[in-house]
């Protein structure tokens, strides 16, 4: 019954090509949304969790928490008030039982940065201050020969030398000046900032990952540019008023919650720790993943369409045929079955057609992905990666496919009348 069923579907090869081809749209379109979709979750969860530490939580002013807010955010951050991280709040919370350690943040924005000898600017940059060693795991690499930038000194990004088209070798001891910003809409000039240049030596560059930092100062020169663009008499009244922009807290791994809610009722401010965020990176891709397979689906309906089709006409042509078999005792469930089987073949050939051009397409493109995603400041030596389990359900989809689009035309078939179907023309 299976041999005569295969033998029915390749005296027409040409016509079971071309049905079985939706089905290889549909996989090809699904193969690279799951598998591209779940290798993008693992490098988004790989790369943070290279840099981020399980038991640290951020702490922005800027409303980092309002990417993931809870329910009652709102009504929490009206009755409290927020506080100013100034360094009396910053050595409060370093005395915590519960803090291993604090990494205050200064930002600076609205300012520009130009390579001297370069008439080409670097603008609206993302400038942090911080006293952040070499060996911090948020910095995939540093390139320099001190742990951290001196006075005077700063170390620019990777993101900063492709800019300039520059080596570390060429950039390394050069000069380059943050300076007013021409205006734009995202900075106002004022009396305070206007004409503003501050000189500082490159000793160092480091590779932020996937995160958006371009150059870093230490802290006390971040505080001294901030306080000279602002007008302040100092860096303690630049605190007072403004205070620190980010905190990066590492806590006890089995106290987080407890610190977060504590946080939030003493500060008002909501601590994210890398598992919320990795949640919410993995919320969005997800989402993603389940449109983008709607248009999988769209092709896998139109493939199922087609094989309908194709059996019916199948039917038509085959009516005496099917007579004679009937006639000659097979009955209606093994007419069903050969017919079933002819659909989910034309399944089975359109999904391992559409796997292979899936396997062949992720081994060609996996080195153009691997060098864009690197210019982005991911690392990573692959991207694709064929999972043989999600392959094998994938082919039992195509075949499930073949046949519930059989399933009409096969009882159709089973239900001829032998001796009409014996006189058909």
């Amino acid at each position: 019954m299976f041999k005569y069923a295969l033998q029915i579907i390749f005296r027409r090869k040409l016509r079971t090509f071309l049905t079985s081809l939706g089905i290889t749209i549909a996989i090809v379109l699904l193969g690279f949304i799951i598998f591209g979709m779940g290798d993008l979750q693992k490098l988004f969860v790989n790369e943070f969790n290279s840099q981020f530490q399980p038991n640290q939580v951020i702490v922005s002013r800027f409303g980092l928490n309002s990417i993931l807010p809870s329910a009652d955010d709102s009504e929490k951050n009206e009755e409290i008030k927020k506080a100013i991280f100034n360094t009396k709040v910053i050595n409060e919370i370093r005395a915590r039982d519960d803090v291993k350690s604090l990494e205050p943040q200064v930002l600076v924005s609205g300012m520009q940065m130009r390579l001297k000898g370069s008439k080409k600017v670097y603008g609206q940059p993302f400038i942090s201050g911080w006293d952040a060693t070499r060996d911090n795991p948020y910095f995939v690499s540093v390139t320099s020969e001190q742990d951290k930038p001196g006075k005077g000194e700063v170390f620019v990004s990777t993101f900063f030398l492709d800019f300039y088209n520059k080596s570390v070798e060429e950039v390394i001891g050069k000069t380059v000046f943050i300076e007013s910003s021409n205006a734009s809409i995202f900075t106002t000039r004022s009396k305070s900032n206007f004409n503003k240049s501050f000189k500082y030596k490159i000793t160092g560059v480091f590779n932020p990952g996937q995160d958006r930092n371009d150059a870093m100062l230490n802290t006390k020169e971040a505080l001294n540019l901030l306080v000279d663009i602002g007008g302040y008499k100092n860096s303690s009244e630049y605190l007072n008023e403004i205070g620190y922009d980010q905190l990066m807290i590492t806590v006890n791994q089995d106290e987080i919650e407890n610190f977060k809610t504590d946080f939030e009722n003493r500060y008002g401010y909501k601590p994210i720790s890398s598992d919320e965020i990795l949640g919410f990176l993995g919320n969005i891709t997800q989402g993603l993943t389940v449109a983008l397979a709607m248009f999988g689906l769209v092709s896998a309906i139109v493939a199922s369409i087609g094989i309908i089709n194709t059996m019916i006409m199948s039917i038509y042509e085959q009516t005496k045929e099917i007579g004679i078999i009937k006639a000659i005792g097979a009955s209606n469930f093994q007419v069903l079955v050969i017919f079933l089987i002819q659909s989910a073949s034309i399944g089975l050939i359109g999904g391992l057609l559409g796997l292979g051009i899936v396997y062949i397409g992720m081994k060609v493109a996996d080195p153009y992905i691997v060098a864009e995603l690197g210019k982005a400041g991911f690392t990573l030596t692959r991207y694709f990666t064929f999972d043989p389990k999600i392959a094998s359900v994938i082919i039992g989809c195509s075949i499930f496919v073949g046949v519930v689009a059989g399933i009409y035309p096969a009882s159709r078939a089973a239900r001829l009348d032998p001796v009409k179907a014996l006189r058909y023309e």
